[in-house]
C-alpha cells in the first residue's frame, strides 16, 4: 500500500476518532477506523481512503482478527496507530462497583496495551507512531471521576515508559492529554446516580441542583473543544514524528500552566467548583473546598 496508513479506535459519529480518521483521510492517509458497529460509522463507509472495521477492543480474538486484516491490507507495515476508545463512569469511589471499574481499566488500559502488543510488529516494520490518549482526568483529582482518572493515568504512565522502550526500535509513543472536548461522552455524564446506601445519598440533591444550574453541566464556550480542532491538533504532533506528551483540547493548556503554578487545592476548587465539592464540604464539616 503506497499511501501511509493509520488504525484509530473509537471512532463512532461524533467523537474524536470520527474526526481523526476523515482528518487522517483528507491528508492523504489511508485509515482504517474501527467501530464496535457499523450503524455507528456515518460518512465513513462512503469514503473511499477509509477501510471501517469491526472491532471490540476488549476481545483479544477480535483485536487480533483485526490485525490480520490489516496485515494483510498493508502487506505487514502500518504507520500510525491511535488508541483513542474509552469508557467513562461517574462514582464516587466509595460506591463504585467493583465489576464495573475493572470494565473501565479493560477498555482504558488493558485493551490499549494488548492493541500495542498486536499491532507493534507492523509498526517497527514502518517505523511508526503509537499515539495513546489519556485525559487530564489523569493528572489531577476530580470528584466522582476516580476510576476513570485512574486509569487514564495509567495510560500516561504506560505510554512514557512505552516510549524508552520502543525509542531502539524506531517507533514513536504520543501521549495525548486530552482536555474537555465536545462528544457523546459528555451526554452519557450529565447524571450522577448513587446507591440507595451511599453515604453522600443525603446531599445528592445538592450535588444535582448544583450540577444543574449550569456549573457542572456540558461545558460550553472556551472551556470545550470540537472534536476536529482536538483532531487536528493531534495529527500535526503524530506528523511532526517525534514521541511527545502533549495536551491538547479545552482547558488542557491551562490546566499544564495551572498545575506547575498555583497550590494543589486552589486549582482543586477551580476545577472541581461544578461537581458539588463546596456542598461536601458543608454537609460534612470537612476541608473538601
Amino acid at each position: 500500500m503506497a499511501k501511509k496508513t493509520v488504525l484509530i479506535t473509537g471512532c463512532s459519529e461524533g467523537s474524536l476518532g470520527y474526526a481523526m480518521a476523515q482528518i487522517f483521510s483528507e491528508r492523504g492517509f489511508h485509515v482504517f477506523a474501527t467501530v464496535r458497529t457499523l450503524a455507528k460509522a456515518g460518512a465513513l463507509t462512503k469514503d473511499n481512503n477509509i477501510n471501517v472495521l469491526i472491532l471490540d477492543i476488549t476481545s483479544k480474538d477480535s483485536i487480533v482478527d483485526c490485525a490480520q486484516i490489516v496485515d494483510k491490507k498493508t502487506g505487514g507495515a502500518l504507520d500510525v496507530l491511535v488508541n483513542n476508545a474509552a469508557y467513562s463512569q461517574w462514582f464516587p469511589l466509595l460506591d463504585v462497583d467493583i465489576d464495573e471499574a475493572k470494565r473501565d481499566f479493560d477498555t482504558n488500559f488493558w485493551s490499549m496495551l494488548i492493541m500495542i502488543q498486536t499491532f507493534t510488529p507492523m509498526l517497527i516494520r514502518a517505523k511508526g507512531t503509537i499515539c495513546n490518549h489519556g485525559s487530564i482526568a489523569g493528572c489531577f483529582p476530580m470528584l466522582w471521576d476516580g476510576i476513570y482518572g485512574s486509569s487514564k493515568a495509567a495510560v500516561k504512565h504506560m505510554s512514557e515508559v512505552l516510549r524508552y522502550e520502543l525509542e531502539p526500535l524506531g517507533v514513536h509513543v504520543i501521549c495525548a492529554l486530552i482536555g474537555i472536548v465536545d462528544t457523546p461522552m459528555w451526554d452519557k455524564q450529565e447524571q450522577l446516580a448513587l446507591p440507595a446506601n451511599s453515604i453522600y445519598k443525603p446531599v445528592q440533591t445538592l450535588i444535582d441542583h448544583v450540577r444543574a444550574a449550569g456549573e457542572g453541566a456540558k461545558p460550553t464556550g472556551r472551556d470545550t473543544a470540537t472534536p476536529e480542532a482536538t483532531g487536528r491538533a493531534i495529527i500535526d504532533h503524530i506528523q511532526a514524528g517525534r514521541s511527545a506528551v502533549v495536551w491538547v483540547g479545552g482547558m488542557a493548556r491551562r490546566l499544564k500552566f495551572l498545575i506547575n503554578w498555583l497550590p494543589v487545592r486552589v486549582v482543586f476548587k477551580m476545577m472541581n467548583k461544578g461537581r458539588g465539592a463546596y456542598v461536601l464540604g458543608r454537609a460534612f464539616g470537612g476541608n473538601t473546598t
